[in-house]
This record gives structure tokens, sequence and C-alpha cells, in this order.
């Protein structure tokens, strides 16, 4: 992919920081004017990313709505530049979603998120249900269920009278796996990755995603790793990679219920290569992290105002692998709840 005629990189950025805490902040930027030429305030969309990401790769997106609206992009905490307090709890991401839109000062705001991001727009929808105009759902609503035959062993289905757990991430015996994995993960993350220089995290993020474009991909290592200063040079990844941790306190039976609140019209976009990552994650036999028709429809049928695309050529990570076309769908959908 090349990006000859897409000037979306030079999108400017704003830099705002909230205080937490003492040497604690959250951090945001923004791009766009926050009044429009006759002093009124722009409409506002926050676009919140997913895990080991950062608000400014959403770019594509920002540079889109920056010509009419005030967007505004939080760097999660636990990565970019906002704190990594090493606890996270999906109230933790609310709150601060929270505390992002008071800083704004924004009665109203539409809403983008995209995997973890999509997840916690979602369940904010779900609660302040008349603060939102528009929610828009990348690759946010979760990990597909997998093979109902699969999904217990014979010893547990055994007993006629024992929990049925759906989906999967709810049954005891595999929560008791994850919480053993995300252990495994906290101790790894007391010495985060080293890596000699951003060429290597470049290449290392290209080879992980082999749609993203060389120019792209130099922006995002920008917006992704530090260098450390002491000692000999050397680059890490700007993220706490215990953030992950979130998932292990959500019911996505109880996601399904703040779904069914959410008054917003709703545009969930899909990548047709996003199964990828799902296998990838699972990592289980007979599981090609593929939705189901009846998976899929019963999730959508949660949304009381819900469309639904699937963009080409697009993994889990769409705005890496299709930045123009989502940014454009984004923009469409937007402008279609404006004239309406």
């Amino acid at each position: 992919m090349d990006l000859v005629a897409h000037d979306f990189l030079n999108c400017p950025f704003d830099e705002h920081k909230i205080q937490l805490a003492q040497d604690e902040w959250l951090t945001y930027w923004s791009a766009g004017n926050r009044v429009d030429s006759r002093g009124n305030p722009r409409a506002v969309v926050i676009v919140l990313h997913g895990l080991r990401d950062a608000g400014r790769s959403l770019i594509p997106i920002a540079h889109k709505l920056a010509q009419q609206f005030y967007v505004v992009a939080p760097d999660l905490r636990g990565h970019g530049d906002s704190v990594q307090p090493g606890y996270y709890a999906i109230g933790h991401f609310l709150m601060d979603l929270r505390r992002v839109i008071r800083d704004v000062g924004a009665q109203t705001v539409s809403l983008i998120g995209h995997s973890l991001g999509g997840h916690i727009c979602a369940r904010y929808a779900g609660i302040f249900t008349q603060d939102i105009t528009a929610l828009i759902i990348i690759e946010g609503l979760g990990p597909p269920l997998g093979d109902p035959e699969q999904r217990h062993s014979p010893q547990a289905s055994a007993n006629p009278t024992a929990p049925v757990f759906t989906p999967e991430e709810e049954d005891p015996q595999h929560l008791a796996q994850r919480i053993d994995d995300a252990i495994t993960t906290a101790d790894f993350a007391r010495e985060p990755r080293v890596m000699p220089d951003r060429e290597f995290a470049q290449n290392r993020l290209q080879k992980n995603n082999p749609g993203l474009a060389t120019e792209y991909a130099e922006y995002l290592c920008e917006c992704l790793t530090v260098t450390e200063t002491d000692g000999e040079p050397a680059v890490r990844w700007r993220f706490d990679a215990r953030a992950q941790e979130v998932f292990l306190g959500i019911s996505h039976n109880r996601s399904r219920d703040y779904w069914r609140r959410i008054a917003a019209p709703t545009l969930i976009i899909f990548g047709d290569q996003g199964h990828e990552y799902w296998r990838s994650m699972r990592n289980q036999p007979n599981y090609d992290g593929r939705y189901s028709t009846a998976d899929l429809q019963d999730r959508l049928a949660c949304f009381q105002q819900v469309e639904c695309q699937t963009i080409a050529d697009a993994g889990h990570q769409l705005h890496y692998d299709q930045p123009v076309q989502l940014a454009q769908s984004c923009a469409n959908f937007l402008d279609q709840q404006n004239s309406s």
C-alpha cells in the first residue's frame, strides 16, 4: 500500500493533560477547531484506541473528521503519554472517558472506539444514554464464540446440574488459565521489552501488520515507542502490557445488557480478515475466529439502531490496513446522523 496522495499523516494535534493524582496525568490529543467560523461550539467526536496502541494512531479518522468536528483522541491509561498505574479495570477506563468529556466541556458527543476502545465506548453509551449522539464500534464486539461442541470438556458436561458458561471466557476452567496467563504477562512487564532502535520496532510492527504502509509505520513508531536515555540507547513500546488484565473482570453477557440500553444510532465495522486476530489470540483447535451467523445476529439484535459494515482486505487493525476507507466510513455515518 502506498500513501501517495494521502495527507492524513500531516494532521496536527494539540496536547492536553488532566491531572489524576500527584505526578499522574491522563493525556488526550485534539484535532480541528473547537468553534466554527461563527464562534459556535463544534460537535465533539471522541476516538478511543485499542490495546497496545495510542490515541494518535487513529490519525486517519481524526484527519478526516477534523474538517467538520472537534476530534479528541485520548491515550488510554497504560498507553501513550498517559499514566501507567499497573492496575486496570473497566471502571477506570470509563471514569477516564468521563473526565475527558468534562474537560472538553461537551454536553453530548459522538464516540468511535476500536477494539478495547469500542468496548469502553459501548459501555459508556449504555450508561450515559442521553449524552451520546452516535456510536461507531470498530472490531469491538469481543471474541466470537467457539464451536459449542468444543466449549466444555466431557467431564464438565457429564454433570447434568453443572452450570453452562456462555461465552467460554466466563467458564471458570478457562478463566483459571487466563488468570495464570495474566500473571505471566505481569511478571514479564516488570522488565519491558527493549529494542535497539525505532527501525527495529518499525520492522516488527510491519511484520505483524503486513498491510501497514512504511510511511504510516514510521509515524506510528513515533507514537508507540519511547527512547531510553539511561545507559545504552534503546527503545521500548509505550504501553503497559498489564492493561490487558481489564478483560479478566468483564462479563460478555453483561456487555449485552449495556448494548440493549444504547439509544444512539450505532455503526459496527469489521475487517474481513479480523478472524485471524481472534484465532491467534485463542490458539485452540477447531477455533477459526469467525462469527457464526447466529452469534453475530444475536449480538447485533442487542442494539436498538444498528448498521453493520465489513471492510475488505483489512484485519483487526483496520486503521492500519485500510485507513482511508475506514475514515470515510466513519465520516459518512456521522454525516448521515447530522442530516437526519
